[in-house]
Parts: structure tokens; sequence; C-alpha cells
């Protein structure tokens, strides 16, 4: 096993436990260049030249190699030769950024990257460009990078003015360090971290795969039934408000087959350990791919209630989330299949079937998921304030196709099918987030070593 020791940098922050051959060195004197970006002309003239300039916004998807979006400029010769991206090269974005994303986010050019642009490539003023001594492998930098990103260690240097965030790099270059392996063992840890990498990006194109069959699958199944595509033309059809619909189905509003009931208006206590009480589900317990969520769970004493066990959640009940400070968080559904007690607060409508031999209340759960997914349905039925309130009143309206009960078991049972193989891809991409973050963080700091690897770098 590698000795261990402890480095710190002269800012004062602590690197930790460390393999003993590895040297920690100041960012600046493994950064070779750094250059600003141009923003070039919007259009083209004599002495311009075309082509594609990345801003901090591209960065997520052009570390996905789409540049679909990435905006067309013009630039002089000589800017663009100083300025033209090549790979290894690496770029930080230095003003724009958020409260909740910070400036300082970094991105590495890559071959598979410029092979497909077709016009030269460059950056906007807003980001500046490294280059780095051969000491150190540009991947094995940017994961070093992203760590301390992660970490919140880049947001210390990080200025606001006039509305705009910037980080200030050449202060962050000069005051913090990199711990550098020997050059093959840095290329052995970027190709173990890629490789993780790459199975959470391909479990991501399965998930959003899924997402889209299912969301297929619930335009065919509410309007032709659980029928063959080939014989989804031959059902006959009715025009509803809301779309086409087989003829042999009857419509609804949802008042009618349901019960539409508001929660418990009460404040209630984030304090775990002092609650006296049950979980109580509130908007943010909601998500918005129809799940429930227990983080940020908060509690009730339900014995302060009159008649409170008329609030307690039962296994089956539709969650709808009727008021929202946000459009998009209007109509959240979820179905509440958990074995524990609780309630619900005021912005959650509890939607419970009045009759199980004719309305199936997982049925309700999916039909609700596929009215939200239809474009603008709630701004174009109904009339919003401010916080997108959207009332008891107006969901009891809510048109609902009502078939046979066999039929409605059916179609719950295929997409709850799908829902359950999107959980699993879902379950697998935070176990591949997590796997990531630990081995970023042990093998960036050699408590896991990978020198004696046999890794492909």
């Amino acid at each position: 096993m590698t000795d261990a020791t402890t480095v710190g940098s002269n800012s004062g922050t602590e690197l930790g436990s460390v393999a003993s051959d590895w040297k920690p060195l100041r960012f600046n004197t493994v950064v070779n260049e750094i250059i600003s970006g141009d923003w070039g002309q919007a259009k083209a003239s004599e002495g311009l030249v075309r082509c594609r300039v990345l801003r901090g916004t591209d960065f997520p998807d052009v570390e996905q190699n789409v540049v679909s979006e990435v905006p067309i400029r013009f630039l002089k010769s000589k800017s663009l030769s100083n300025r033209k991206l090549y790979a290894g090269d690496l770029l930080v974005e230095i003003s724009g950024g958020s409260k909740a994303q910070p400036t300082g986010r970094m991105l590495l050019i890559t071959e598979e990257l410029l092979e497909g642009v077709g016009m030269p490539v460059t950056f906007s003023n807003f980001v500046k460009r490294l280059r780095l001594s051969e000491t150190v492998y540009p991947e094995y930098f940017r994961l070093y990078w992203q760590k301390l990103y992660q970490q919140g260690q880049t947001r210390s240097y990080e200025k606001r003015t006039t509305g705009i965030y910037n980080f200030k790099l050449d202060e962050f270059l000069k005051s913090e360090d990199i711990l550098v392996p020997a050059l093959p063992e840095q290329k052995k840890i970027a190709a173990v971290l890629s490789t993780v990498q790459e199975a959470k990006e391909k479990t991501e194109v399965v998930i959003e795969a899924t997402k889209e069959l299912k969301r297929s699958l619930m335009k065919h199944l509410f309007t032709y039934g659980p029928v063959s595509p080939k014989e989804a033309e031959n059902v006959p059809l009715k025009e509803t408000k809301i779309g086409l619909v087989p003829e042999g189905w009857e419509v609804h509003a949802l008042g009618e087959i349901a019960e539409v009931r508001y929660g418990i208006q009460a404040s209630v206590s984030r304090n775990i350990d002092s609650a006296m009480g049950i979980p109580i589900l509130t908007n943010v317990n909601i998500t918005l791919d129809g799940q429930i969520s227990l983080a940020q769970l908060k509690y009730y004493d339900l014995e302060k209630k009159k008649n409170g066990d008329e609030y307690i959640l039962r296994r089956g009940d539709v969650v709808f989330n009727w008021r929202s400070g946000s459009k998009k968080h209007l109509g959240k559904t979820a179905y509440f299949d958990l074995n524990r007690e609780m309630t619900h607060s005021s912005f959650i409508l509890r939607i419970r079937s009045l009759n199980n031999e004719y309305v199936n209340n997982k049925y309700l759960y999916h039909y609700l998921l596929f009215i939200r997914s239809l474009a603008k349905y709630f701004e174009q039925y109904y009339d919003f304030v401010v916080n997108a309130k959207f009332n008891a009143s107006h969901t009891r309206q809510i048109p609902v196709y009502v078939p046979p009960l066999e039929v409605q078991t059916e179609i719950a049972d295929i997409l709850s099918s799908v829902a359950s193989r999107i959980e699993v891809e879902e379950n697998k991409k935070k176990a591949l987030e997590e796997l990531f973050r630990t081995l970023l963080n042990n093998l960036m700091t050699g408590k896991v070593r990978v020198d004696q690897l046999e890794v492909q770098a």
C-alpha cells in the first residue's frame, strides 16, 4: 500500500491525505497559456471567417458533442488564428453563471467534437482558453478541476458586478494546487473515470428513449386503447374537447367519478427529531416525472386537526399539485403506494375513485399524467393568477376518458411497466453518479491507485 501524506495549499485549503509520490503543483505552473475569447461579428463581410463560437451556456451540449445550437459568428483571420480550438484545449467560463450555477465551469475540447463541425471552432469573450504544460494530461486536469468545482472551491474566487458573476481565474491559478501523479497514472485515472462517465451517459440515453416510448404509448393508449397500431386503424373514434377517443368510452368530469379533496392548511415542522406527528406531503414532494420524493419531508401533528383521520392517505390515492409558484409545476401528479401513514398539505389535492369497480385509481394517475403532458393544456382551458392557482373546482372539471374497467387496468399495467423500467434506469444513473463522485475524490488523492492496472489510456 502506498504511503500517504497530508498536503495543503498556500491559501490554507487542505488537500487532505494523498499518496506520498504525488506532487502538489500550483495551477499557474502547469498552465502555459491563457487567452481571452472573441465574440466576433453577427454578419459576414470581407476579411471575416465563418466559425462556431462557444459560450459557457453551450458547455453541457458540447460535452455530448452537440454543436447545432452553438452560434455561428464571423471573426477576423488574425483573431481566429490565435483562438482556433484544437483537441486538448481547455475552456473556462469566466463570466455569466448564476447563484445556482457558479462560473468556473470547464470544457475539454476533443477530436471527436471538432471532426463533425465542418468549420473552425473558437470561443466567446466570456470564456478563456487554457493550454497546459506536458506534465499534465488535459483530461486529468479537467477532472481534477471538476472535483474542485463540485466541492465549491472555485466559488470562493467568484465576484459579482452589475448582476453578472465573474470568475477570478488568475487569482485561482496563483493560489490553488493540483495533485499530480506520474503522467501514465494520470491517463489511467482519466480512463477509469471516463468509463464510468460513459456508462452514465449511455444510461441517460436509455432513460430518454424509454420516456419517449412512454409518451408515445400514452398518446396511443388514450386515443385508441390497448390495441396494436394496425388494429388502431379500425377503432371508431369520437371527438372530445381534448381530442379523439374510442366511441365506446365514456367521458366524465373528474369530480363525477372521484373525490377531490384539499389537504391540511397548517404550519409544519422540518425537525425530524422533535416532530410529534406524521409526515405530510407538500408540493416539493411530488416530482415532475410523477413520483413521490421523501426528501425535504415535513411533519404535522394530526391530533390537532378535527377529524384528522379523514386526511390520512390510503395506498392507491392520487395526489395532485393544484397550486405552485411556477406553471411548470402545476398539475404534478403522483400515485401514493407507500406502506406508511402520511397526510397531505393544502396545496395537494387527494383524488380517490368513488367506485373502484368503475374507475381504477392507477388508471386515473396515468390519465392525469397524460393530461399534463398535453402542450399547454391547463393554459388552454383554465385561467391563471400570478401564483399559478388551479383550484379543486377546476380540477373536478377535468374531462376523463372512462373505458371499461378491464381496459383501464390493462392501460395502467402497460404504462406502469414502462415507468418501472425508467425507475430502474434512473436508480442505475444515480448509482453511477455516486460511484463517479467517490472515485473522483479517491483517485484524485491517490487513496485508490490505478498505476498497476492494465488500463487502456
